[in-house]
């Protein structure tokens, strides 16, 4: 019954969905629900035709050519769209999870999640609830410069990770990257200690894709001799704080030539809790382009474990540093075995994997096997790597490294 008079209007649904043939089927079950439907297969052409249509309804796949579903749910805040949304994607649903508590965050209204493949019940599911829809009053309208850094004084090195089961996944080799730099003076910095003095310096963005395309272009030529590792690269807090670097990272491997998921990205704890919307926002598009994600933990890991199902992270690292020698012998070794083992089988659960660094003497590398840790790194694995050795590293027997 038209008890306003204003029922009768058929509610638009906006589906953007580059796969040709997912649009047509959603179109298809849209209409018999009572839609009038248009369909987008192009990213950056969504917000034009939002602005245009004033959908009702927006059906959003995550991973688009020209924009991304996190750029354009951005781009959908800004303008203050008061539409219903629909996160479509064919990725994991904490991935689904990530946008979707970011577009909430930002007061978009985020009914619910598709994943891929969708059957024709959960699409009638989805949207049958907003087939009938009251017409809406009218919505009112609502490079940087890069710094150039001299290389002089930077030297890249290479950490070993390795395997700690017979998984073949978990045995492709990886290599953590870390940058030292001489300053004039002669004192060498490295690591956070390093970022937060070119921050402070105005070069950190700067130095951050120096390392970037030095790391990829030393990928390259590894490749050209049959050796693609895995490569981790940690983000510094200050790179989690700008929305270009997603694009910076997705343009410089794909000039490198090299699959997205080849690259690791680790994210300190801390980084995270700092500002968590905008970091989800970052997170969130990294994973979307392909690049895996990293946490490392502070502690155990406990205040973390409540964020596992709302960040799109594919594994957790402890640092094993504070372990005290004899560690292993000692009455509170079983009861921090338990806290690891659990955070262990509790990822595993989640899908993601724990990883160990700083396994820096046997006694840690013995208990981050008895935790069920996938992989671990540290001076008891390997000593950082030149380029130059890394090649040779590998192409010996790597048994020799781990003292039995």
């Amino acid at each position: 019954m038209n008890v306003t008079g204003q029922l009768s209007k058929k509610p638009n649904l906006l589906v953007a969905e580059d796969e040709v043939e997912i649009a047509d089927i959603i179109e298809a079950v849209a209409e018999d629900l009572g839609f009038q439907v248009s369909c987008v297969y192009e990213g950056a052409q969504v917000v034009a035709l939002v602005k245009k249509l004033a959908p009702d309804v927006i059906a959003l796949d995550l991973r688009m050519p020209g924009a991304d579903g996190v750029e354009i749910i951005r781009e959908l805040a800004k303008m203050n769209c008061r539409a219903k949304i629909v996160l479509m994607s064919g990725m994991d649903q904490r991935t689904l999870s990530s946008v979707q508590n970011l577009g909430r965050e930002q007061k978009l209204d985020i009914i619910a999640t598709l994943a891929k493949p969708m059957s024709l019940d959960a699409i009638e599911k989805v949207f049958s609830p907003h087939s009938v829809i009251a017409e809406r009053p009218q919505e009112l309208p609502g490079s940087q410069k890069r710094q150039l850094v001299c290389g002089y004084g930077m030297q890249t090195v290479f950490e070993p990770d390795v395997s700690l089961t017979p998984e073949p996944d978990s045995a492709m080799p990886r290599l953590t990257v870390n940058l030292q730099w001489r300053k004039d003076d002669g004192e060498t910095l490295t690591g956070a200690g390093l970022f937060s003095w070119a921050e402070k310096q105005g070069i950190g963005k700067g130095l951050a894709e120096l390392l970037f395309r030095d790391t990829f272009c030393t990928w390259r030529t590894w490749s050209d001799n049959n050796f693609c590792p895995e490569i981790s690269l940690k983000l510094d807090g200050f790179l989690l704080r700008d929305l270009e670097i997603p694009d910076i990272l997705a343009q410089l491997t794909d000039f490198f030539q090299i699959d997205h998921s080849k690259i690791i990205l680790e994210i300190d704890q801390k980084a995270i809790s700092a500002n968590s919307n905008l970091v989800r926002d970052i997170l969130s598009r990294l994973r979307i382009k392909g690049f895996k994600l990293s946490v490392s933990l502070d502690g155990d890991g406990e205040s973390f474990i409540p964020m596992l199902d709302s960040l799109p992270i594919d594994e957790i690292i402890v640092d094993l540093h504070s372990l005290p020698v004899g560690f292993a012998s000692s009455a509170t070794n079983m009861e921090t075995e338990f806290v690891y083992s659990s955070l262990t089988s509790l990822a595993r659960r989640k899908g993601m994997t724990v990883a160990a660094r700083n396994v820096n003497r046997q006694d840690l590398h013995l208990f981050a096997k008895q935790c069920g840790f996938v992989r671990a790194r540290g001076s008891q694995i390997s000593s950082s790597l030149s380029v130059e050795d890394v090649i040779d590293y590998y192409a010996k027997d790597r048994t020799r490294q781990l003292n039995g």
